[in-house]
């Protein structure tokens, strides 16, 4: 809770935060945080049965995010390889299989 405290605060977006891995623009680590949780929704509707469906604006946002960074996810021991999504697949499928998810 304290980080939504945090973002919340005016201005928040505009500081420079400290991460595990040195320094970084606070609106970029909200970013980072925005896919973290899209892709966490998915995971846990999945093991749930629940609607697996998302808002395709938030996946697309999500997937613009991961997208340059993922090649090297899977070699940080965190997630699994990358799968290659279907040629019709749409924002969150590709997130997924980016992430190591199967579709």
């Amino acid at each position: 809770m304290a980080a939504v405290a945090a973002f919340a605060e005016r201005g928040a977006l505009d500081r420079t935060v400290q991460l595990s891995y040195g320094s970084s623009p606070a609106a970029a680590y909200c970013t980072q945080m925005m896919a973290d949780a899209v892709v966490h929704t998915w995971d846990l509707s999945r093991a749930i049965g629940a609607d697996e469906r998302l808002p395709g604006d938030l996946a697309t946002a999500a997937l613009r995010e991961v997208e340059p960074y993922a090649p090297g996810l899977s070699a940080s021991g965190l997630f699994a390889p990358a799968v290659e999504p279907p040629a019709d697949a749409d924002a969150l499928t590709r997130l997924r299989c980016l992430l190591g998810r199967r579709p």
